[in-house]
């Protein structure tokens, strides 16, 4: 274990302050530190952030530099501000004064061997002025502060909302962070913060408002270095952050970390992104260094990764595959020369009850209810979820569809509440006794229909219960079922009502799962997260005879790239023809 990594003074109450954190309840039943998103970060994660932050700033002159020269990056170091703008327990500034101090002393070294001397007044300035912390934990905040001083700094630091404008300092030459994670839209600001922030999104994360903000914050020509989910890379929600960073930043690395363990008791799929805020002295990089974990990092190998460069023109609005040139290239041809999905049809979601539980019925429960109540078991029909796709045989769960009375002239549809449950109760009596003991979870739901006891309304419910083609939210594997009519999707479920035989062809084919690879969103375990967005732009080949591999047409050296960088299962069925 390196220095950077030991325990510290403070750490086991920072220990005890996260959980605490996990124990305070919030609202919708969540612990305190998920809702506010409040992980403190690692300090093996903060070594790494801190090392690929502050790199270029601690560089030195070299060796063969003279004694000037030295001077000079002496006094830059001397006047050196970082800021962390939710510092926590101020793991990233500890991280940050221990690298800063070391290039302090490279420097001094250097220069007394030069026949200069000490500079304990530049040194004074450094350990006052150079670490500035904001956060709204105060707890948290008397921690880091308590750990500085240790060090023998004396930070700056505020309990601050860094995304409230009524904050202001002079320009930052570093901003390193670890911002909350969390879904802008459950924050109690949400609406201002679409409205200040351009990289905002309502379906986003919070954390794309504190890199806008961290730009802002930076002098020209300075680096930020954050901590970051990764859904923003290729999530349809994240494409104003992508814009942001194309038009007002330069990204110098990406390092997508997947379903890394980096901090305890949650899952969440972290990246480090580092970029500068554009100087007007220095050409802009036409590279940055990128990188995709397959697997999970491990924090005692994050020194470890290695990245390569990608054209800094791939990193636009659209999703960051973060691949080599020549697997960009291909996925750019395949989706310049193909249709996307939705030209074939708009996938539709699954029947959302609110309440599975009430709804769904196993194969013992719809025997049972069968056998008790036949004029209940009218209402059963085959359900499947996405976990079912990939299992042979038919489906061995029932729905209880019970559709709004908006959409079907139930007996009961328009009487008063209380009459219309005495009619459903007696026409259906079996369907009434296994969801009346549930109605306060019911009435709860926001999907429901004209009445607790129904589900909502609904336009798309014959286009689910007809001709279809099937494919689960989550996948390991491709796992496309056609439907001749009669099932029922859940929520879990996508569905292309209707499919032409040669959508059907293409999605089947090993080409769409390589591309789905490249492009989904991807989840624990590297689960592919097969939304409605990115389905919906699956690129669909020109319609040549019923030969999927003639119409795309793959170059012998297109194949090999294929091939090479295929998904992990599966990879036999690539096609080759070399």
């Amino acid at each position: 274990m390196s220095g950077d990594e030991a325990r510290r003074p403070g750490d086991d109450a920072a220990d005890a302050l996260q959980a605490a954190l996990d124990a305070a309840p919030s609202r919708r039943g969540r612990s305190r530190r998920h809702a506010e998103g409040a992980y403190f970060t690692p300090a093996p994660l903060a070594a790494e952030l801190a090392r690929r932050g502050l790199g270029p700033a601690l560089l030195g002159p070299g060796g063969e530099a003279s004694r000037t020269d030295w001077e000079s990056h002496r006094a830059a170091l001397a006047a050196l501000r970082v800021l962390d703008p939710a510092c926590g327990a101020g793991a990233l500034l500890v991280a940050a004064r221990v690298r800063i101090r070391a290039a302090w002393d490279e420097a001094e070294a250097e220069i007394i061997r030069r026949g200069g001397a000490a500079d304990p007044a530049g040194l004074d300035q450094l350990q006052r002025q150079a670490l500035w912390g904001l956060e709204l934990n105060a707890e948290a905040l008397a921690l880091a502060e308590r750990a500085l001083r240790a060090q023998g700094v004396t930070p700056t630091l505020q309990v601050q909302d860094a995304l409230d404008p009524a904050f202001s300092a002079p320009a930052f030459d570093v901003i390193l962070g670890n911002p909350p994670f969390g879904r802008l839209a459950r924050h109690p600001d949400a609406a201002a913060l679409r409205r200040r922030y351009a990289a905002a999104h309502g379906r986003g994360d919070l954390s794309a408002c504190f890199v806008e903000r961290a730009l802002g914050l930076l002098r020209p020509g300075g680096r930020l270095a954050l901590i970051l989910p990764n859904k923003w890379l290729r999530a349809p929600a994240g494409a104003p952050l992508r814009a942001l960073l194309r038009d007002d930043a330069w990204v110098e690395a990406v390092l997508d970390l997947g379903h890394a363990p980096l901090f305890a008791k949650t899952d969440a799929f972290p990246c480090l992104l580092v970029a500068a805020r554009p100087s007007p002295t220095r050409p802009a990089p036409t590279t940055a260094e990128a990188l995709r974990v397959h697997g999970e990092a491990r924090l005692d190998a994050l020194d470890g990764l290695r990245t390569a460069p990608v054209p800094r023109d791939s990193l636009g609005e659209g999703p960051w595959g973060l691949g080599e040139a020549e697997v960009e290239a291909l996925l750019q041809r395949l989706e310049r020369e193909g249709s996307p999905l939705a030209d074939w049809g708009q996938p539709l979601y699954g029947v959302k009850t609110g309440l599975n539980r009430a709804f769904v019925l196993d194969e013992a429960e719809a025997e049972d209810l069968a056998r008790s109540c036949p004029a209940s078991a009218t209402l059963l029909a085959p359900y499947v979820g996405g976990v079912d796709l990939s299992r042979p045989g038919p489906p061995r769960r029932r729905l209880l569809t019970l559709r709004s009375s908006e959409e079907r002239p139930w007996p009961w549809a328009g009487l008063p509440e209380e009459e219309a449950r005495a009619v459903f109760a007696r026409v259906y009596p079996g369907a009434w006794s296994r969801l009346r003991p549930m109605e306060e979870a019911l009435r709860a739901r926001a999907d429901q229909g004209a009445y607790w006891w129904e589900l909502r309304h609904t336009e798309t419910w014959e286009a689910l219960e007809g001709q279809k083609l099937l494919w689960p939210d989550l996948a390991w594997r491709p796992t496309f079922r056609l439907d001749a009519g009669g099932l029922l999707p859940g929520d879990t479920c996508f569905v292309l009502p209707r499919p032409d035989p040669w959508v059907v062809a293409a999605l089947r084919h090993p080409l769409s799962w390589w591309w789905l690879w490249h492009r989904a969103q991807r989840g624990k375990d590297e689960v592919l997260r097969l939304k409605r967005e990115v389905m919906a732009r699956l690129p669909i080949p020109p319609r040549r005879g019923n030969d999927v591999d003639a119409a795309w047409g793959l170059s012998a050296e297109e194949q090999r790239v294929v091939a090479r960088t295929a998904p992990p299962i599966r990879a036999s069925a690539i096609p080759r023809s070399v």
